[in-house]
């Protein structure tokens, strides 16, 4: 991994904790989420 120590996929609020827990302990953390695509509204 380039320029951190750990990556963590998913940012829900499992992943979010964990990612503030371990900076705080000097960790280079990454956090990689998945967009949601928009919804598409059809009309007619």
């Amino acid at each position: 991994m380039n320029g951190c120590d750990l990556l963590i996929v998913g940012a829900g609020p499992t992943g979010l904790v964990l990612a503030l827990w371990r900076a705080k302990l000097g960790v280079r953390v990454r956090i990689r989420a998945m967009l949601k695509k928009p919804d598409v509204i059809q009309s007619g």
